[in-house]
């Protein structure tokens, strides 16, 4: 990984993440090889989705570590429901499968309304298939161990996310980042096309901090949020509650609390356990946002986008080059792996190569990624260059 990564570290882009007065990348590459380089630093297929804070101003004006307090991003006005992608996601989904199943049930009952030669016996047949199809958008639906039951592209359910999270009044944009130019216009899937159950797994790690030790730092669903995700990744996507298999880190009084140490060994788990041809299923429910300083350079001028564990006031944040040190870069090559960060107030972006919004989309657009403006080559150069 060091030596394919040293091949690809020459000419690379400078972003905002590098310097603040930069507005747009400053690159030479074509699209081939920014696209190497990106398999280069990040080998597995990553997609990440989270909400795009929509208020922050310069840079400068963000807290640093020391100064960074949960208490402070506990509540939207009115509202105090933990993260918005999770019940987003999870609502348009069932909308789309529901409305998927409406159309096969009136497509049916057309079809027996016109059969001339249907009798009453066989009417009823049918009748029950209609109901079994209802019921099995919701049951486990896994079509021959690959498991695409969505009818719905990443591009609407991004769209339709956004159309949910602005109506409980969150000042997040639902946002997509990647390791590969994917095409927002296929459909939704947490497993790839070709997985094959005899060669590849189905992995989760489902992480939820409700804070309920930290005064002021409180959160109300986060735990809902991981325990309404587990339920539809194993009845819809066909993952699997096996400890082995999936991880749960909850702050209560059962599970393994989501510490920095824990949440930091689960990454490492999953990235040394996790083959060519698994899917990895990752989400992350409780607080989140940016801090000013990097421990990577501290004579950066940018940030880090950071997530925090049930005890970051003696542990610490856990920051976007964590992750990439601990989670994406050591995962390897065929492996496909979503995640999705949900943090409540001002959101989480973990940036990647590629990336697409729905921050100023337009209706009428098509939706297409493009190089992420937000993402630094050189930055996670010098995490990986910490790895060895």
């Amino acid at each position: 990984y060091l030596q394919v990564v040293a091949n690809n570290s020459n000419n690379l882009p400078l972003t905002r993440r590098d310097d603040p007065e930069l507005g747009k990348m400053v690159s030479s590459l074509t699209s081939e090889e920014y696209a190497r380089k990106s398999a280069a630093f990040v080998p597995a297929d990553v997609r990440v989705i989270g909400g795009n804070f929509t208020k922050y101003g310069r840079v400068w004006d963000l807290p640093t570590s020391d100064e960074y307090n949960a208490s402070d991003g506990a509540q939207e006005p009115g509202r105090s429901y933990g993260g918005a992608c999770s019940n987003a996601m999870l609502k348009v989904l069932y909308d789309a499968a529901n409305d998927a199943t409406d159309v096969a049930q009136e497509m049916a009952v057309s079809d027996a309304l016109f059969d001339d030669d249907e009798d009453e016996s066989e009417a009823a047949d049918t009748s029950e298939q209609i109901d079994l199809n209802r019921q099995s958008t919701y049951a486990s639906i896994d079509l021959n161990d690959h498991s695409n039951p969505s009818t719905i592209t990443w591009a609407d359910l991004l769209r339709k996310m956004k159309a949910e999270i602005r109506e409980i009044e969150y000042a997040q944009a639902p946002t997509i980042t990647t390791t590969r130019k994917m095409d927002m216009n296929k459909p939704f899937s947490l497993v790839p096309e070709n997985f094959s159950a005899t060669t590849g797994k189905k992995r989760a790690l489902l992480v939820g901090c409700n804070y309920t030790n930290i005064a002021g730092a409180e959160l109300k669903a986060s735990h809902d949020d991981v325990r309404s995700m587990k339920d539809y990744i194993v009845n819809v996507h066909g993952f699997t509650e096996d400890s082995e298999l999936m991880t749960v880190l909850i702050d209560d009084d059962t599970h393994k609390h989501p510490t920095h140490w824990n949440i930091t060994e689960a990454f490492k788990k999953l990235s040394e356990e996790s083959q060519p041809g698994d899917a990895v299923f990752v989400q992350f429910s409780g607080h989140g946002g940016r801090v000013l300083d990097s421990p990577i350079d501290a004579e950066a001028e940018s940030y880090d986008e950071v997530i925090v564990p049930s005890d970051y006031a003696t542990s610490g944040l856990v920051r976007d080059t964590l992750i990439f040190k601990t989670l994406l870069a050591p995962m390897r090559y065929g492996v496909t792996v979503t995640i999705l960060i949900d943090c409540c107030d001002t959101g989480m972006m973990l940036d990647l190569p590629y990336a697409w919004t729905t921050r100023n989309e337009r209706s009428d657009a098509v939706a297409k990624m493009t190089h992420n403006d937000d993402f630094s080559f050189v930055r996670f150069l010098k995490v990986v260059k910490t790895l060895y």
